[in-house]
Parts: structure tokens; sequence; C-alpha cells
């Protein structure tokens, strides 16, 4: 496996969209969709693709938290 991150753009945004969770994990993570205007409207929020190779298999939405002065998950998922 050979995993890397890659911004959400043009080219993968509706990948990013269709890609869902197991029905088990929805009450979780909001959907998609949801994260991307989020962080179109939030300048401190990252979305990012997991890819394996060129295959898209996961996605994840990073904030920089000022109050610890670090990064970390967004509360907004």
């Amino acid at each position: 496996m050979n995993v890397q991150l890659k911004e959400i753009d043009r080219t993968n945004y509706q990948e990013c969209i269709d890609l869902k969770v197991s029905s088990d994990q929805q009450d979780y993570v909001a959907p998609n969709i949801v994260s991307l205007v989020e962080a179109a409207y939030e300048p401190d929020l990252y979305p990012l693709g997991i890819y394996d190779e060129e295959r898209f298999i996961g996605f994840i939405l990073f904030d920089f938290d000022k109050k610890i002065n670090g990064w970390s998950m967004s509360p907004y998922q």
C-alpha cells in the first residue's frame, strides 16, 4: 500500500463526494459534500483526499487550531 494525501480540487472533488462511509459510521462524520462546502468558506479548513496509489480511498478534513497552535481534525466533521 502506498498511501498519499492529495488536495481536493476540480479533478477529484466528485470522487470525494461519491465516497461514502459504512452505515454504522454515518452518525460520526458529516457527508463529504458538507465538509467541502465548509472548507470553501472557512479559511483554516483543509480537505485532503487519501489515496492508495491513484485510487481514492478516504477523506480527511484538517484545521489549524489557534488555541493549541497546531493541526487537528476539524470539529466540523
